[in-house]
């Protein structure tokens, strides 16, 4: 069987197209290459990073960032109080805190695949308002809400939908709902107990040197920036078998 030169070019184009799909689909399927480095003053700590950092200023990067929260000077965390700050609660699962700026669109990826995986980890959400005023405003409902909603059944739709400084008519109504004061939820947003938490918050970023989000923890295991299901489920089981981790 003859080809015409023009058919046995098409042919070919085919046949390397097809080869060039398959070698790209298995690339963006294959898990990230994992590579840690230690974080000085926090033994036991190690980190990795990969890519979609939103930074301050809503840029997405994969270049350090020189610093959250510039010209405020805090405190770092010694590594016992940092480990009660990521993880509150110590249940049977693997321990992860997740660092998080609602208007970070890379957040939104990341916590989708973080709910895939609650029936393996204890994930503990920590708002790290980065990206304005609104992230701020959005952070401190969250906040409030969790004082007197620690169970969840409200607070993560109030990330979704509070973006001013007071309570709308259809987030008070959804407060009300459940048996929750929104007025008193509205004293708390602007309280000393909200603003104790974000300072904490903000204390345990500069400790482990986040500088921008999604950042997360994974037992002692830093992991800045989103990442594959396949990479989240190898740190996992790494961190479910590692021995003398930080926390």
């Amino acid at each position: 069987m003859k080809f015409k030169p023009v058919n046995l070019i098409l042919l070919i184009l085919l046949l390397v197209a097809a080869s060039f799909g398959q070698v790209l689909q298995k690339r963006l399927n294959a898990p990230d290459d994992l590579a840690f480095e230690q974080i000085d003053g926090l033994p036991g700590w190690r980190q990795t990073q990969f890519r979609d950092v939103t930074l301050p200023g809503g840029n997405a990067a994969g270049a350090v960032f020189l610093g959250i929260g510039e010209g405020d000077a805090r405190d770092k965390l010694t590594p016992a109080a940092l480990c009660r700050v990521l993880y509150p609660t110590q249940g049977q699962r693997v321990p992860a805190a997740y660092f998080a700026d609602v208007n970070c669109p890379n957040c939104q990826s990341l916590e989708l695949k973080l709910d895939a995986r609650l029936d393996r980890l204890d994930l503990n959400r920590i708002e790290l308002p980065l990206l304005g005023r609104s992230s701020e405003i959005a952070a401190r409902a969250i906040l409030a809400t969790r004082l007197h909603d620690p169970e969840g059944r409200v607070w993560p739709k109030v990330a979704a939908k509070q973006s001013g400084i007071r309570l709308g008519t259809s987030m008070r109504a959804l407060l009300e709902q459940v048996g929750l004061d929104p007025d008193r939820i509205q004293a708390d947003m602007n309280g000393p107990k909200v603003a104790a938490l974000l300072e904490t918050n903000f204390s345990a970023a500069d400790t482990l040197g986040i500088w921008g989000t999604p950042a997360l923890t994974i037992g002692s295991t830093l992991i800045m920036g989103d990442l594959k299901i396949e990479t989240l489920d190898r740190l996992i089981e790494l961190e479910a078998t590692r021995e003398n981790s930080g926390c």
